[in-house]
This record gives C-alpha cells, structure tokens and sequence, in this order.
C-alpha cells in the first residue's frame, strides 16, 4: 500500500536544459516538512516544456507516509535547484 504522486515540472526560462537537479519539498498547510526527495533530470528540456512526475511512497516508510494521508493541503517547492544549459 502506499501514495503516488503526481505533478508537472514546467521549463519557465527561455534557454534549453540539458540537465537539472535539486530536492522536491512537500510541505503541509503550516510549511511543515512531510517529505523530501532529491531528484535529478538528464533528458533535453526545451524553454515551456512540461515535464510529468509520479513518485510513489509506500507504507514501508511508515512515518512520511502518513505526514502525506494525513494532510489535505500539500505543496511541492523544488528546492536547491541546479541546471545544465547552453550557452
């Protein structure tokens, strides 16, 4: 049993990414941390290119798990971000 995740990554800059990375931060109503993950991208993302996320967490991981069934209000921030573009 467990939680999968959806969301959307968008490529809000004008440049061309060939690679990026940092930690996705889900926090609950009062900003409290409920789960981090780093995450790391190495495909071409052209400028307002989308990109579609699933994670899933199982009951494995018992205590984030239910930080996540718990709370009805969850925001994503993708945090420490680094890319690789262009010149």
């Amino acid at each position: 049993m467990g939680v999968r995740l959806y969301f959307q990554l968008e490529n809000v800059s004008n440049r061309k990414f060939f690679a990026f990375n940092g930690n996705l931060v889900f926090r609950g109503p009062k900003h409290e941390l409920l789960w981090s993950k780093e995450y790391a991208y190495s495909e071409i993302m052209n400028p307002s290119e989308k990109l579609e996320l699933t994670l899933f967490i199982s009951s494995n991981n018992a205590k984030e798990y239910l930080k996540l069934v718990r709370t009805r209000d969850i925001t994503l921030v993708f945090e420490d971000q680094q890319v690789y573009g262009a010149n």
